[in-house]
């Protein structure tokens, strides 16, 4: 896992502002509850890969009834904002969170009925190699559910969004679906699904500009300046763009480790 992608307190709060206390992407506790559709983690222990500033973990031990979910993650500054929203639910007793260094899983293997993982895989250059460790530290039968951006058209806005990352010295790595699939075959998860979400994804990115437009313009102004805030509402604009004409896309995937024959 990359560790060159780092949020500040500002960005943070930047973020929070954006898409709702816990959250840095779209959809917040209902795309969470969408990704997970009918999977029944009451008896489940989960493991929430780039676990971020805690909105999904509290998500699955509260709406979603977990019995236990341990968040992970390679950032101690999202890992604090995390703790205080877990604190803050009032669900620590289920609930472990786990910092640690770019690499393997610090897990013991088929540890987890669940390993939920949001918007991780595209920070990664060795997309079989995370996967396989996801299959490592799932229990036979457990169930990998996410959620990642892919490549669509590459003339359709993606290089734009691509660039603008690059240019501010992001790290990722972006893949088509074939490529994705393949990565999960290869990690030797089985019965996989993808589930296309670009057009809500598209109405998230649409939403977050006019709200950044209007609403937000002066708390993001105050934060910011006027200099932050245009590069603010440019990264909102460029992934809108590159949603809205097929360059980008968002997808949820699911995939199985196999049962012990």
């Amino acid at each position: 896992m990359s560790s060159g992608n780092r949020y500040d307190r500002r960005n943070i709060d930047n973020m929070e502002m954006l898409y709702g206390r816990g959250f840095l992407s779209g959809g917040g506790a209902d795309e969470v509850a969408l990704i997970l559709d009918g999977l029944d983690l009451s008896d489940a222990h989960v493991l929430d890969v780039g676990c971020g500033l805690g909105g999904a973990t509290v998500a699955m031990l509260g709406d979603l009834g977990a019995k236990h979910v341990a968040g992970f993650d390679v950032d101690p500054s999202v890992l604090g904002r995390a703790d205080e929203l877990v604190t803050a639910a009032g669900v620590q007793s289920r609930c472990t969170l786990v910092e640690g260094e770019p690499g393997p899983l610090p897990f013991e293997a088929d540890t987890f009925d669940c390993v939920y993982v949001n918007a991780v895989s595209c920070h990664l250059d060795d997309l079989a190699g995370f996967f396989a460790g996801i299959c490592r530290v799932l229990k036979p039968g457990g169930v990998l559910a996410g959620s990642e951006w892919l490549v669509g058209d590459p003339e359709g806005g993606f290089g734009g969004w691509d660039d603008f990352l690059r240019e501010r010295g992001l790290d990722f790595w972006f893949v088509d679906r074939a490529t994705f699939v393949q990565a999960l075959e290869e990690a030797g998860l089985v019965d996989l699904s993808l589930a296309d979400r670009t057009a809500a994804f598209t109405e998230f990115s649409r939403e977050s500009l006019e709200r950044t437009d209007r609403e937000l313009r002066g708390p993001l102004v105050e934060s910011l300046g006027e200099d932050g805030f245009d590069a603010f509402r440019r990264w909102c604009e460029v992934r809108y763009v590159a949603l809205r004409d097929g360059g980008l896309l968002q997808s949820h995937f699911r995939g199985h480790k196999p049962r012990v024959s």
